[in-house]
């Protein structure tokens, strides 16, 4: 039982580990985004034609394609967390039985 308490214990850990490291990715994906639209932006201001309309919907493409990824990034982070969080609630189920079963055998000495 140690054994298994163990394991859950070290998933856990890597389910945490998992969701900063995805909170990180997009906190850096977010400041390049925003580089990105802050250049692009400071060009647009001063280029006109069909060029820039194409570059413009480029850009549209690009962050659309961003989202997107944010949007799945957010399900992952948020699914680690309910997943950990779930792993945290049955291990203390699971303990909280496996003392009553103690207490209950302790008492019939």
């Amino acid at each position: 039982m140690a054994a298994a308490a163990g394991s859950a214990s070290v998933g856990r850990e890597h389910m945490a580990t998992a969701r900063a490291k995805v909170d990180e990715t997009v906190r850096e994906f977010r400041a390049i985004m925003s580089a990105f639209a802050s250049s692009s932006n400071e060009l647009m201001a001063h280029w006109k034609g069909p060029s820039a309309d194409v570059f413009a919907r480029a850009c549209k493409v690009y962050e659309d394609e961003f989202l997107t990824m944010f949007q799945a990034l957010d399900t992952v982070g948020e699914r680690l967390g309910i997943s950990k969080n779930k792993y945290d609630a049955f291990e203390e189920s699971q303990s909280d039985q496996a003392n009553k079963i103690m207490s209950l055998l302790n008492n019939r000495k």
